[in-house]
């Protein structure tokens, strides 16, 4: 999986339906795909240009509460009565900005001049040396119903995509790029997704 484009394919606002009763963890939220298969998908922004805004809260009427995962949050009463949010052509431009951003700058900056608006993110290098700014969940933005939350990278200074797509961590100076310092517990969870997803 590529990190730095798995997130655009999030840009389309696809409605979920349905009533979930998948089991999520903490920063997580059940979501159901086209087969009506569950799963829990992950609930913040896992990528963002850097210095650009997180994406705004939707807004939903009286008695109503957001559902869905960032850019597919709608307003949801009960199982049958779903709108789009109120501020939904905020939404819309939020997405076409973020797109051009993402486009445009991500060779305009360096894993140590790149700054975060949300604190749950740090700067990572991908390819060709362009810098976003991830949530440390981005490899894992859905997961199977009931796990728990994925254990986070654990690095001094940025993180950085390695040649297996996985998460590293980037010294921001020597510019070296080395392994996450819990590995054995980033493996195991890999371990326990995959024997899940078989079930």
């Amino acid at each position: 999986m590529q990190l730095f484009y798995s997130f655009l394919a999030m840009v389309g606002f696809l409605s979920v339906g349905g009533s979930c009763m998948c089991e999520c963890s903490d920063l997580y939220v059940s979501s159901k795909d086209g087969s009506s298969s569950e799963y829990c998908e992950l609930n913040v922004q896992p990528v963002l240009p850097c210095g650009f805004p997180e994406v705004p809260k939707c807004q939903c009427p009286e008695g109503h509460g957001a559902a869905g995962s960032a850019f597919e949050r709608r307003c949801r009463r009960g199982d049958d009565d779903e709108q789009p949010c109120t501020n939904a052509d905020d939404l819309v431009e939020y997405a076409v900005r973020f797109v051009e951003r993402f486009g445009e700058s991500r060779s305009n900056w360096t894993a140590d001049s790149c700054e975060c608006s949300s604190k749950a993110m740090k700067p990572m290098r991908g390819p060709q040396e362009s810098v976003v700014c991830v949530h440390p969940f981005v490899t894992y933005q859905t997961i199977p119903c009931g796990s728990s939350n994925p254990p986070i990278c654990n690095c001094t200074g940025a993180f950085a995509e390695m040649e297996d797509s996985s998460m590293g961590c980037l010294d921001v100076v020597s510019g070296e790029v080395t392994r996450c310092g819990n590995q054995a517990a980033l493996e195991l969870y890999e371990r326990q997704v995959k024997k899940a997803e078989r079930r």
